[in-house]
């Protein structure tokens, strides 16, 4: 399946500039997880 890029993208990495820890919410498999491994690779850990 391929990738589909977020409109939120851009802010969380203006977030994660600014603060040391971004916290990320939402209901089950709406693509948090790979939200992040897209926006930060191998930086965070889930």
């Amino acid at each position: 399946m391929d990738y589909i890029p977020r409109l939120i993208t851009g802010r969380l990495e203006q977030m994660a500039d600014n603060a040391p820890v971004v916290i990320i919410t939402g209901a089950r498999q709406v693509g948090k997880s790979t939200l992040l491994e897209h926006t930060f690779g191998n930086i965070c850990r889930l």
